[in-house]
């Protein structure tokens, strides 16, 4: 069992969303639709978007965030209780919450090879590879991480600035 994390008080929290969440089951039409638009942006094969994403960003002088993660450890590392954090910060509803809780903590996989079937086997790693989920959590995880850095390293800086405001003052 994970300990409790300890309270971050430089975590961000976030206002209140202006509109609820929308929990209901998607309509049918909506499904067709998100389909049809991912397979028109995967037509032109795999590695094509993500070149053509880059060159607009360049073209664009935009920015543009990659992450590179090592698939084999990379969701195995994050702690649950971060991830439960995150969510809570980001106002995921509860009834989400517990059904990605749910997933990882009870998520099961079995293969076939040819006519073989195996049982389903519960996961030990808590973590599927390739699972969209996973990589989204990461991704959002790694983000919160870098703003509570760039906080501190901001207060750190205003420190250094009005130490040498003050030891100017002084010291002429």
């Amino acid at each position: 069992m994970e300990e409790d994390l300890p309270e971050i008080e430089q975590l961000k929290r976030l206002e209140d969303p202006e509109q609820a969440f929308d929990e209901l089951p998607p309509k049918w039409i909506g499904v067709v639709d998100v389909i049809k638009k991912r397979r028109a942006v995967s037509a032109p094969g795999p590695n094509e978007v993500p070149y053509k994403i880059i060159r607009e960003e360049k073209d664009s002088k935009g920015e543009l965030a990659i992450v590179w993660l090592d698939l084999a450890n990379a969701y195995g590392t994050l702690p649950h209780k971060l991830v439960e954090l995150l969510l809570e910060i980001y106002h995921v509803p509860d009834g989400i919450r517990e059904l990605i809780k749910e997933y990882f903590n009870h998520l099961q996989l079995r293969f076939t090879v040819g006519d073989y079937t195996t049982s389903w086997q519960r996961l030990k790693v808590e973590r599927v590879t390739g699972c969209m989920i996973s990589a989204i959590l990461f991704s959002a995880v790694m983000n919160m991480t870098c703003e509570v850095s760039r906080e501190e390293e901001q207060r750190a800086m205003d420190e250094v600035r009005s130490t040498v405001t003050t030891m100017k003052v002084i010291h002429g």
